[in-house]
């Protein structure tokens, strides 16, 4: 148990310690009257020390990670590596994860009908159509992380090029897109660069585990990546950035820290293959459910259909 919190325990510590950091920067390091940075706050070093120390941290946990993965396997490496089959904590965080990134959706549509009847009356300002694409890229984005989550807690064996796990990585790149949009007349950049670094890391966290689906993501880095997703999130958190995008962050805090409680327990003690998929439930008198049923009809009868062919050759 000590073991598998090691991952997650220290990325919260740590993400604790930069949101710290990051509030004694924004008390100290910037003026009064016009909000500009000051050059060499000591707050500012600070923060940029805390984050490359916790980078080569990561990275040196992640070099030393035990990974016992097999070459030649019969399922993805996503579902080696997210395989939780009856992980309450993992689902859980999943699920919250999902509600978090939902809950984003309304505060994002009430901006932008702010933006829409700020340009109506005056012609200037921003029209409000990138609020109102993240708030729809959101919603099928959080039904991607519960789907996920499903699937890996019943270990069903679906992970392979699941084009479902890019949805996150499509919110991301929007996300970043009206984050920076939204900032970008503003000369000061201390405010706004732990959103932006927040924003990359998650996007690029998600990139990964979609990366898994299809052979072409690393695991070690991965790992490093959520790591990096839980720590920026938390001193971008402690910059309150708004209902929306503290709701996002918070998501993407938790789908990462989900990914560090499951991931380095797999990656030291892969799961058999024959714990996977259907026939797995079957042989362990495992209760199925509609779903399951079917899958169990249709299996059966191509299996009927190639006997019959057989026969008759």
């Amino acid at each position: 148990m000590l073991e598998r919190l090691k991952w997650p325990g220290l990325a919260v510590v740590l993400g604790g310690l930069g949101a710290l950091v990051r509030r004694w920067q924004m008390s100290s390091a910037f003026e009064e009257t016009l909000g500009l940075s000051q050059p060499g706050a000591p707050a500012s070093l600070a923060l940029i020390a805390c984050f490359i120390l916790v980078a080569a941290v990561f990275l040196l946990l992640a070099r030393n990670t035990s990974c016992r993965m097999k070459k030649e396997r019969r399922m993805s490496r996503w579902d080696y590596v997210f395989a939780a089959e009856g992980d309450g904590v993992y689902l859980t965080l999943m699920v919250l994860a999902g509600l978090l990134t939902v809950l984003a959706v309304p505060f994002l549509f009430r901006e932008a009908a702010q933006l829409i009847a700020l340009r109506r009356a005056t012609g200037e300002g921003d029209n409000g159509m990138l609020q109102l694409v993240l708030a729809l890229a959101a919603i099928p984005a959080a039904l991607s992380l519960v789907i996920s989550a499903r699937n890996a807690c019943r270990m069903k064996g679906r992970g392979k090029e699941n084009c479902v796990l890019l949805l996150p990585v499509v919110l991301g790149c929007i996300w970043l897109l009206e984050a920076y949009r939204a900032n970008a007349a503003d000369p000061t950049i201390w405010h706004y660069a732990p959103l932006l670094l927040a924003i990359a890391m998650g996007m690029l966290f998600f990139l990964d585990c979609a990366g898994l689906s299809f052979e072409l993501g690393h695991a070690r880095r991965m790992l490093w990546l959520a790591a990096m997703t839980v720590v920026s999130s938390a001193a971008a958190l402690a910059s309150m950035p708004g209902k929306a995008m503290m709701a996002l962050l918070a998501g993407q805090l938790l789908a990462a820290l989900a990914a560090l409680w499951v991931a380095p327990a797999n990656l030291a003690h892969p799961p058999a293959e024959d714990r996977f998929g259907l026939r797995a439930r079957l042989r362990q008198g495992l209760p199925l459910n509609e779903e399951d049923e079917n899958e169990v009809e249709e299996t059966d009868s191509d299996t009927q259909e190639i006997q019959e062919e057989d026969t008759h050759v």
